[in-house]
């Protein structure tokens, strides 16, 4: 299939924007761009705000109730 000329659909956006798309939509996913390097693209410059891109680490309780389980068979 040929590809969808995005310039040709939208001729009044950023050519920066375009060339971004075309990286998030590359097929081969070992050249697609991925999502932190999406978001550090110079195209996002003008509205990045980097004190509100890092976030702490969730806190994620993964403990497992065993409570009356002692007598239950293998």
């Amino acid at each position: 299939m040929e590809r969808v000329r995005l310039e040709d659909l939208y001729p009044a956006s950023d050519p920066r924007g375009i060339a971004l798309i075309y990286r998030m939509l590359e097929f081969n996913p070992n050249r697609r761009i991925t999502a932190e390097q999406a978001i550090m693209d110079p195209y996002f410059d003008d509205i990045r705000i980097e004190e509100q891109e890092h976030y702490p680490p969730p806190n994620i309780d993964l403990s497992i109730d065993d409570l009356g389980k002692q007598d239950m068979t293998i």
